[in-house]
């Protein structure tokens, strides 16, 4: 994807993009091993350390101060120096880092946050391509994971066989 992340999609993370950079649920639905790249999230436990919500995207070169709680959905601007927690959903930049806007409009984000999209199967969520408006992404979502479409994400253990014939 390079630097054009898309962040009027619901996640700006490269899930979205198969090689030929279609969008759409048919890609997620021909390849069940896209859920390796999902990981299980589980709040932190760190006293001063730094707490990173779901789905944050942390430009290069970014400083975080101790103690600083980065919300989910979350954009660092590249070389910010972030001193102070950043709401869910706030594009922050600068020296120090300052919210420049939201990423949308405060009932989507009140939405997205409730239904914690990012606990799901990605599969699941789609019926339709990833490249749509919000509002169409969270209505999608919403009555995915109302009808039970969408399953939660329940990450394989793996172990060490596993792994070295999966490296192999």
């Amino acid at each position: 994807m390079g630097i054009d992340h898309p962040i009027s999609r619901f996640t700006t993370a490269n899930i979205t993009y198969d090689r030929q950079n279609i969008t759409n649920a048919q890609f997620f639905a021909d390849h069940p091993e896209i859920e390796n790249f999902q990981v299980n999230n589980t709040e932190p436990k760190n006293g001063l350390g730094i707490t990173i919500g779901n789905d944050v995207w942390i430009g290069e070169d970014v400083t975080i101060a101790r103690g600083v709680t980065i919300g989910d959905g979350a954009i660092l601007a590249a070389k910010a120096l972030v001193t102070k927690d950043v709401p869910p959903y706030a594009i922050v930049g600068g020296l120090p880092a300052k919210v420049i806007r939201y990423r949308f409009p405060q009932t989507v984000i009140e939405k997205l946050l409730e239904m914690k999209w990012w606990n799901y199967e990605v599969q699941g969520l789609l019926s339709a391509s990833a490249d749509v408006p919000i509002e169409a992404f969270v209505e999608m979502a919403e009555s995915a994971i109302l009808s039970g479409k969408a399953k939660l994400y329940q990450p394989t253990v793996v172990d060490d066989a596993v792994l070295t014939s999966f490296i192999k």
